[in-house]
């Protein structure tokens, strides 16, 4: 037997870890992938579930943005296949459907204004 095929039968031999409940998830993924932006982290501010976060984001213009991102919890099939990684997390940051703007700010007071105004915030976050 070919060390390929021994390699092969050892890993399909492997038990398949369990996804982690969603509150684990959830827990999980609190301040991670902050660093996969372009533009610098500002502010984080998470929803009341912890599940939906609100980017603040400075472009190198000293303009301020923000986006809105959900976790996405991958499925069986994903997970069998990521959890064989290491450091492997069981779900990431994508940007919400409902972030389809991308409003631009000058300062940190008038964008949290218009943070407030968003019928996602509302739902998920409560007042600042």
């Amino acid at each position: 037997m070919s060390f390929l095929d021994k390699l092969f039968k050892r890993k399909a031999r492997e038990k398949i870890p369990e996804p982690p409940s969603w509150d684990t998830v959830v827990e999980m993924m609190y301040d991670k992938e902050l660093d996969c932006f372009i533009h610098d982290v500002v502010k984080v501010i998470y929803s009341n579930d912890k599940s939906k976060r609100y980017v603040i984001l400075k472009k190198e213009n000293g303009l301020l943005t923000y986006q809105l991102e959900e976790i996405y919890q991958y499925d069986e099939a994903e997970w069998a296949y990521i959890c064989l990684h290491d450091n492997a997390l069981p779900a990431k940051w994508v940007p919400s459907a409902y972030n389809t703007a991308k409003s631009v700010f000058e300062n940190t007071t008038d964008l949290l204004n218009e943070l407030k105004s968003e019928a996602e915030y509302k739902s998920y976050f409560g007042w600042l």
